[in-house]
Order: structure tokens, then sequence, then C-alpha cells
């Protein structure tokens, strides 16, 4: 089964709370279950990768640890579904695009870690019209079924530097095979921005 990706936000007292405690030491053998059950693959995007991945909450309900409610996704599909969090990290962008949610985090990630940085991309999206409008947009509710998250490495936030999302980056950059495929696919099918930079 496949996670759609949509923006939302999880209200804080559905957060799962309890660090340090016993819950910790369950949830992390629950998580490793999860993560081994889907192979390692995010459910959103498809990505594989044995370090890095993350367990979701499909309802939103972090107390609720049901395996029919927990699935596995990259910690860009996840952030997705966290915008809250997403944004005090400074882990992403707001675009404003007709194109679905899951090919914008695939064209991102990929324009950053095989072509250049994220916002040059969007950047020739705009100028192309695949998307509307990009960065910070204060009346988001009107245009709700078009808001998406672009993908945006820690470099390009050097002023608000995450220790995590370098070593994720990191870890991509120097296993790029893990991301062959998608790279293929996005350059097949938006030829359009990857063109001059094949």
């Amino acid at each position: 089964m496949s996670i759609e990706l949509k923006i939302s936000a999880i209200p804080p007292y559905l957060w799962r709370i309890h660090r340090g405690s016993s819950l910790d030491a369950k949830w992390r053998k629950l998580r490793n279950r999860i993560l081994e059950r889907d192979d390692y693959t995010c459910r959103a995007c498809g990505i594989k990768s044995f370090k890095y991945m993350e367990v979701h909450h499909i309802n939103g309900d972090h107390q609720d640890n049901r395996e029919e409610n927990l699935a596995t996704l990259c910690p860009i599909c996840h952030a997705v579904h966290h915008i809250g969090i997403t944004g005090i990290h400074r882990r992403g962008i707001i675009v404003v695009s007709r194109l679905p949610q899951v090919d914008i985090i695939r064209l991102t990630r990929t324009y950053a870690l095989f072509h250049g940085n994220s916002f040059q991309l969007l950047k020739k999206m705009h100028a192309i019209g695949f998307i509307e409008k990009y960065g910070n947009h204060r009346d988001l509710a009107a245009l709700a079924d078009r808001i998406h998250m672009g993908w945006t490495p820690p470099d390009e936030y050097k002023l608000y530097p995450f220790p995590e999302r370098f070593k994720i980056f990191r870890y991509w950059k120097e296993n790029l095979h893990l991301f062959d495929e998608e790279r293929r696919e996005m350059e097949s099918k938006y030829p359009q921005l990857f063109g001059e930079n094949r």
C-alpha cells in the first residue's frame, strides 16, 4: 500500500513524547520490525535505504502503535506529514503547483543530489510554469489543493544548520546509487528541467 503525500500538521498533543523511558525500547523494537516489513523502502516515493528511514503514524496519532497504522517513509516524505516541525527545522520550502507532491519531492531531491541546488530547480520550474509560487505564503488556505513541499538540502540553509540533516545528506551524497532509478525517471519525465545539466 502506498502512502499519499499531502501537507499536514499533527497536533502536538498527539506527538510521541515518552523519550528516555521504557517505551523508547519498545518503540525501537517495533520501529525495526516495521522497517524490515517494508524492506526499508519509503511507501510514498519508493526510495530504499538501510539508513535514515523513518516510521510514520498513518492516522497522525503517535500513541497508536498498531502495525497497520505504521509505515516506512524517507525523511523528506515524512516531513511532508509534519509541516509544522519541518518549518521549525527549515527542512523544506512551500511551493504552489499542480504537480503531484511525490514528484516535487523526487525532483527536488534528484536536482539537489545530481545537478545543483534545489532553489535553482524551483526557479526553473517557476519559469516554465510547473510551479506558480514558491517561498513563504500567508494565504495558504485558498491554495490548499495545490500546496506542496519541496526539499532543500542542509547546505542551502547555512544560517540554521541541523547536524542530523547534514548526516543524512552526506550519506545520500556518498550513496548516489540509491537514487539512480529515481534520477532516470525524473530526467525522463521532466526533460525540460534537466536538459542542460546532463
